[in-house]
Protein backbone atom coordinates (compact mmCIF):
# COMPACT_ATOMS: atom_id res chain seq x y z
CA UNK A 1 0.00 0.00 0.00
CA UNK A 2 1.42 3.56 -1.00
CA UNK A 3 1.22 6.24 1.13
CA UNK A 4 0.88 9.83 0.10
CA UNK A 5 4.06 12.33 0.42
CA UNK A 6 3.63 15.75 -0.08
CA UNK A 7 6.58 18.36 -0.94
CA UNK A 8 6.37 21.93 -0.21
CA UNK A 9 9.05 23.87 -2.23
CA UNK A 10 9.96 26.79 0.20
CA UNK A 11 12.72 28.62 -1.60
CA UNK A 12 15.44 28.29 -3.86
CA UNK A 13 16.55 24.34 -3.40
CA UNK A 14 14.29 23.93 -0.30
CA UNK A 15 11.44 21.88 0.11
CA UNK A 16 9.82 20.49 3.12
CA UNK A 17 8.44 16.61 2.52
CA UNK A 18 5.40 15.99 4.66
CA UNK A 19 4.60 12.01 4.67
CA UNK A 20 1.22 10.93 6.58
CA UNK A 21 2.98 10.30 9.85
CA UNK A 22 4.95 13.95 9.77
CA UNK A 23 1.49 15.57 9.00
CA UNK A 24 0.16 14.11 12.63
CA UNK A 25 3.28 15.92 14.14
CA UNK A 26 2.73 19.03 12.39
CA UNK A 27 -0.63 19.31 13.16
CA UNK A 28 -0.54 19.15 16.70
CA UNK A 29 2.58 21.32 16.35
CA UNK A 30 0.67 24.18 14.60
CA UNK A 31 -2.48 23.60 16.95
CA UNK A 32 -0.67 23.78 19.86
CA UNK A 33 1.30 26.99 19.02
CA UNK A 34 -1.76 28.35 17.66
CA UNK A 35 0.31 29.33 14.10
CA UNK A 36 -3.03 27.41 12.25
CA UNK A 37 -4.78 30.46 12.78
CA UNK A 38 -2.38 33.26 11.39
CA UNK A 39 -1.90 34.08 7.77
CA UNK A 40 1.25 33.66 6.37
CA UNK A 41 1.17 37.38 6.01
CA UNK A 42 0.34 38.16 9.36
CA UNK A 43 2.64 35.06 10.71
CA UNK A 44 5.49 37.43 8.79
CA UNK A 45 4.38 40.55 10.26
CA UNK A 46 4.51 39.37 13.57
CA UNK A 47 7.77 37.63 13.53
CA UNK A 48 9.61 40.64 12.02
CA UNK A 49 7.61 42.67 15.20
CA UNK A 50 9.31 39.80 17.24
CA UNK A 51 12.52 40.03 15.57
CA UNK A 52 12.45 43.78 16.01
CA UNK A 53 14.57 44.96 12.63
CA UNK A 54 13.20 47.00 10.28
CA UNK A 55 13.19 44.80 7.26
CA UNK A 56 13.87 41.93 9.36
CA UNK A 57 12.03 39.23 6.87
CA UNK A 58 14.18 40.21 3.86
CA UNK A 59 16.91 38.12 4.07
CA UNK A 60 17.97 39.27 7.36
CA UNK A 61 20.42 36.83 8.83
CA UNK A 62 19.18 35.48 12.28
CA UNK A 63 20.61 33.25 14.98
CA UNK A 64 19.13 30.91 17.11
CA UNK A 65 19.02 32.83 20.28
CA UNK A 66 17.24 35.68 18.12
CA UNK A 67 14.74 33.32 16.85
CA UNK A 68 13.60 31.70 20.00
CA UNK A 69 13.45 35.02 21.54
CA UNK A 70 11.08 35.92 18.63
CA UNK A 71 9.38 33.09 19.01
CA UNK A 72 8.92 33.42 22.68
CA UNK A 73 7.22 37.06 22.09
CA UNK A 74 4.83 36.02 19.17
CA UNK A 75 3.83 32.37 20.81
CA UNK A 76 2.79 33.37 24.40
CA UNK A 77 0.62 30.08 24.62
CA UNK A 78 3.01 27.94 24.28
CA UNK A 79 4.30 28.76 28.08
CA UNK A 80 0.74 27.25 28.82
CA UNK A 81 1.61 24.10 27.45
CA UNK A 82 2.55 20.42 29.34
CA UNK A 83 6.31 20.26 29.21
CA UNK A 84 5.64 17.24 27.27
CA UNK A 85 4.31 19.39 24.31
CA UNK A 86 6.33 22.20 25.30
CA UNK A 87 9.80 19.77 24.14
CA UNK A 88 7.71 18.81 20.90
CA UNK A 89 7.16 21.86 20.09
CA UNK A 90 10.49 23.13 21.05
CA UNK A 91 12.47 20.09 18.91
CA UNK A 92 10.10 20.60 16.08
CA UNK A 93 10.69 24.05 16.05
CA UNK A 94 14.38 23.46 16.28
CA UNK A 95 14.25 21.17 13.29
CA UNK A 96 12.88 23.60 11.17
CA UNK A 97 15.48 26.37 12.24
CA UNK A 98 18.68 23.62 11.56
CA UNK A 99 17.09 22.48 8.63
CA UNK A 100 16.92 25.75 6.77
CA UNK A 101 20.47 26.15 8.35
CA UNK A 102 21.57 22.72 6.56
CA UNK A 103 20.88 24.28 3.27
CA UNK A 104 22.92 27.29 3.56
CA UNK A 105 26.23 27.66 2.09
CA UNK A 106 28.04 29.18 4.56
CA UNK A 107 29.03 28.04 8.18
CA UNK A 108 28.13 30.86 10.29
CA UNK A 109 25.14 29.49 12.74
CA UNK A 110 22.64 32.13 11.33
CA UNK A 111 19.74 32.07 8.58
CA UNK A 112 17.96 34.12 6.06
CA UNK A 113 14.69 35.31 7.68
CA UNK A 114 12.94 35.12 4.29
CA UNK A 115 13.90 31.03 3.82
CA UNK A 116 12.76 30.66 7.50
CA UNK A 117 9.48 32.61 7.17
CA UNK A 118 8.95 30.06 3.64
CA UNK A 119 9.40 27.18 5.98
CA UNK A 120 7.47 28.38 8.87
CA UNK A 121 4.27 28.61 6.63
CA UNK A 122 3.68 25.15 6.86
CA UNK A 123 2.46 26.07 10.07
CA UNK A 124 -0.02 28.56 8.80
CA UNK A 125 -3.44 28.67 8.25
CA UNK A 126 -4.90 29.95 4.83
CA UNK A 127 -2.82 30.10 1.18
CA UNK A 128 0.84 29.31 1.45
CA UNK A 129 1.89 31.75 -1.44
CA UNK A 130 1.09 35.18 0.25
Amino acid sequence: MSSTTFEFKVADGLAITVRPVDAVALNEVANATRLVDFECATMGRAMAAAIGEEGALDGTAISKDVFNAALRKMLPVVQGLSDVMKNKVGLFLSNIFYAVEATDEEDDDVVRTDSLMASLSILCGGSKTS
